[in-house]
């Protein structure tokens, strides 16, 4: 028997993306959402009529300038939105739960706190339009949307209207971009075929673009019959640091071998509005330091295999107040070494360290990680 299948393969490629899954409505957001994704840079928020990404940083600090005033130090964002004209999901299905839950205590009203919120791997918004739904899911890290055309539906009845984003437009290879306050996003051209009992057989389809009224569609060669389509777009994302998006690098270093090592710091959405609330949210491999320090941010310390594919350790540095990493070189022992400045009282220290104090205000710090990154 055969299967008609549309892919047009989206991948949101932000750095340590998704921290999580995708989680029940847990009283955090709007009484229109549903369900949220906790991303390193933000939150996907999931309605039942529209995908709204929340994303955000706070500016890069140097040098001298870590105590700045709160302007200076102010959160910046931007929210761009993907709503379905005429589409609206009859319901949700959560497939895949992870191995753990989430527990909400934020603030002093208990009607808003949750307990034991389950996180689901995938995650699929049914019906969206008739004979349609749409499927989100965590893979590999990223986040990847598809919609699955059951028999009988037509994919053209799919349309998606972008509002919160500038200058959008299609490339001659047939790719979607627009821009945001947060950088420019990419999605490749879409990619469909049949599957068959042989395999794939590819088949032509392509995006179309409304610039007057910001819509979104595809145009594919949907066959007739009782064939199943799935509409699969890669969306890619490029920060202003030339780099996906995680909790924001300021420094990397290659070794001989070729592997990357990025250092940034990481920040959790709920601790920079209420202190003290964060958890962090970085993923890690084999590290050094394995929780959040506290404070506004801790340093974030990745090392990524030559071809970029694997993550070979990661970990958190950091104490109580605010850390930043500067600069990092590696050794012939393919140690890496930090130089960075903290606030933090009690930042991690070794026991022959050159000065055990913290002297007030910001210190600098020098910090060498074996070739494990695990001490």
């Amino acid at each position: 028997m055969w299967r008609f299948v549309l892919s047009v393969s989206i991948f949101c490629l932000f750095y340590g993306q998704l921290s999580a899954g995708f989680e029940p409505y847990a009283g955090r957001w709007s009484k229109f959402c549903k369900y949220s994704a906790k991303l390193s840079s933000g939150y996907l928020l999931i309605e039942d009529t529209a995908l709204t990404l929340i994303s955000y940083h706070l500016p890069h600090q140097h040098g001298h300038n870590v105590h700045q005033n709160n302007e200076q130090n102010r959160l910046i964002g931007h929210v761009h939105r993907m709503s379905f004209i005429n589409g609206k999901a009859s319901g949700f299905t959560a497939l895949e739960p992870a191995s753990h839950k989430s527990n909400y205590f934020i603030g002093n009203e208990p009607d808003l706190w949750a307990r034991d919120v389950q996180d689901f791997r995938v995650l699929v918004l049914n019906n969206l339009y008739p004979g349609i739904d749409l499927q989100l899911e965590l893979k590999d890290g990223n986040l990847k949307s598809s919609f699955v055309v059951h028999p009988g539906a037509r994919a053209a009845q799919i349309a998606m209207r972008y509002s919160g984003i500038t200058d959008a437009g299609l490339s001659a290879a047939g790719s979607f971009s627009y821009q945001t306050g947060m950088g420019r996003y990419t999605e490749t051209a879409p990619v469909s075929w049949l599957e068959t009992e042989s395999g794939k057989q590819f088949i032509e389809s392509s995006f179309l673009w409304d610039e007057h009224q910001s819509i979104l569609k595809f145009n594919v060669k949907q066959s007739k019959g009782g064939k199943k389509l799935i509409i699969d777009p890669t969306l890619v994302f490029s920060s202003y640091t030339g780099a996906t998006a995680d909790n924001w690098g300021f420094t990397a270093a290659p070794d001989e071998s070729g592997h990357l090592y990025a250092g940034g710091i990481v920040f959790d959405f709920r601790s920079a509005y209420q202190p003290g609330t964060g958890t962090g949210s970085y993923p890690l491999v084999g590290p050094f330091q394995s929780a959040f320090g506290g404070g506004n941010f801790d340093i974030s310390i990745s090392k990524f295999s030559p071809d970029g594919r694997n993550l070979i350790y990661s970990t958190y540095l950091g104490g109580n107040g605010d850390d930043y990493p500067h600069s990092l070189i590696v050794n012939r022992q393919n140690e890496l070494i930090l130089m960075g400045s903290t606030t933090s009282s009690n930042y991690p220290l070794s026991s022959n360290a050159y000065d055990a104090s913290y002297n007030g205000l910001s210190d600098l710090v020098v910090s060498k990680l074996n070739a494990s990154g695990n001490a």
